[in-house]
């Protein structure tokens, strides 16, 4: 996951490279996404997931290298900054 520009996201899963936006001021997250190249692979199963964890995630939490996006569901998904 990257953001390359305000309110920008993009997801490169193992499958597809997707892009979104979040406009939503911090904390809140909202996930919506925009394009998506569609190829298919093994484990599209398991990248239609993390979308739909993405579009349930509600809040944005970022501590040094670390984000996590979360809600009220008990939807925890944590990343960590890489150069």
């Amino acid at each position: 996951m990257s953001f390359p520009e305000k309110e920008q996201v993009t997801v490169q899963g193992p499958c597809n490279r997707m892009s979104g936006t979040n406009t939503l001021p911090y904390p809140w997250f909202s996930f919506t996404l925009i394009s998506s190249t569609k190829m298919a692979c093994p484990d599209l199963r398991q990248e239609n997931i993390v979308i739909d964890a993405l579009n349930n995630a509600t809040l944005v939490e970022i501590l040094n290298d670390v984000m996590i996006l979360s809600n009220t569901e008990n939807l925890n998904m944590v990343f960590r900054a890489v150069d």
